[in-house]
């Protein structure tokens, strides 16, 4: 439970940081694009002002155009004059000269302002050239944007970077850090665990010996009053349930505890769920329950240890065989999917109302319909089952409706 906790504590804070670099890094690539982008169009209003004031009333455009180059035409303030042309449209939009490297073909339009053209990439501005309020043509200045892109992109590989980098560390420092704050917690658990198991193990021998005791005296009754043997009876009953009680906190105890390798095997499902069923046939005799088996797979192997598997379905198995009712039908399939085996167990009992199936797995928790139709128990079982299956990397789920059955799924890694 801890570790699971653990994992998805690191998953959330993963995610929190992944988010906060992400927005971090647009907004960094956003705000400094947008610069870009006004830098770029400040230095083509210069460029286009040095095009505009250039032209003299009398002066002839497009033999100026053509004579001159286009450093001189946006003046040699300007490092991006190679980068860029010019462009001299008529008073009819009918272009007369072009001076320059870059490459404009762009759909002229006087009306435009700015506009930004595909291929070659670049940015353009058109002004209206006027001489003593007479309209003599527009000018049309270009200015690549490879050099701008070329830095976006420079940009963009360093944010990527820059993020991946920052979460791969912090990933480490909070997987680092999430484990020194847990430590304190694990040691709690582990001792809070191991006094549980202590616990119920020093009280085994005290409860084995009031069970022996009343057994033994309700065994001779002679000369034994009525009421006496009643007391008896009842504290044999507390007993028994008392064992109960402690056999389930020592096996949650040792749920608690990790798997050693050296104590696993494989074990051959389908002869274990027979051999459980042999054992729980007086019950199922006694009650009438009708029980059947279904295997979809030859063999069904799981490496796991033995009396963990033996805990899990027998508890599944009793608890429907004891709320199914009499004359009712149990079934217990077993199939393989892929690499997982997966035991399914059906009832036509008493069922479980929808307000209490969250509950199921709660420790020492029991509905009041289980309690009329059941004379033990602890409570603990299904915890423990759901222990165990989690133990070994599987899932336990269940469906059921109130009167009318209810189906245990679990599903187990083979490996």
């Amino acid at each position: 439970m801890l570790r699971r906790f653990h994992r998805h504590l690191l998953i959330l804070n993963a995610c929190v940081f992944i988010c906060v670099l992400v927005i971090f890094s647009s907004v960094v690539y956003s705000f400094v694009s947008s610069t870009i982008d006004d830098d770029e169009k400040q230095d083509l209003q210069v460029m286009t002002d040095t095009v505009v004031n250039s032209l003299e009333p009398s002066h002839d455009a497009r033999a100026m155009f053509t004579s001159q180059s286009s450093e001189e035409l946006l003046g040699k303030e300007n490092p991006g004059a190679l980068d860029a042309s010019v462009q001299w449209f008529d008073v009819n939009c009918r272009k007369q000269a072009q001076n320059g490297a870059l490459t404009i073909n762009f759909p002229f339009s006087p009306e435009a302002q700015f506009q930004t053209q595909g291929v070659p990439h670049a940015l353009l501005l058109t002004r209206a050239v006027r001489r003593s309020g007479k309209l003599m043509g527009y000018a049309r200045v270009g200015v690549s944007l490879a050099n701008a892109d070329e830095y976006r992109k420079q940009l963009l590989t360093g944010l990527i970077c820059g993020t991946a980098l920052s979460f791969l560390a912090s990933c480490l420092a909070i997987t680092w850090l999430v484990k020194q704050s847990l430590k304190p917690l694990e040691e709690s658990i582990r001792k809070l665990s191991q006094f549980g198991g202590d616990a119920s193990h020093e009280l085994k021998s005290p409860l084995m010996a009031i069970t022996t005791n009343a057994s033994v005296a309700l065994k001779y009754p002679e000369g034994m009053r009525e009421k006496d043997r009643e007391k008896f009876e009842l504290i044999l009953s507390a007993a028994d349930q008392m064992n109960a009680t402690t056999t389930g906190l020592l096996h949650l105890a040792r749920s608690d505890h990790r798997l050693e390798q050296s104590d696993l095997s494989v074990i051959a499902v389908i002869p274990l769920l027979q051999e459980i069923l042999e054992e729980l046939q007086v019950t199922i005799e006694s009650r009438k329950i009708h029980v059947s088996t279904n295997s979809r797979a030859a063999d069904l192997d799981v490496r796991a240890r033995k009396d963990d598997l033996k805990i899990v379905f027998k508890n599944i198995i009793e608890n429907a065989i004891r709320y199914s009712k009499p004359d009712g039908h149990v079934t217990v399939n077993s199939m393989r999917e892929g690499a997982r085996l997966k035991i399914e167990v059906v009832d036509d009992g008493i069922g479980i109302s929808e307000e209490d199936l969250p509950k199921v797995f709660d420790r020492f928790w029991r509905s009041d319909k289980a309690r009329k139709h059941t004379d033990g128990g602890s409570g603990l079982g299904l915890s423990i089952v759901e222990s165990i299956v989690r133990r070994y990397g599987g899932s336990i789920a269940v469906k059921s409706r109130l009167g009318e059955g209810t189906a245990f799924t679990i599903v187990l890694p083979t490996g």
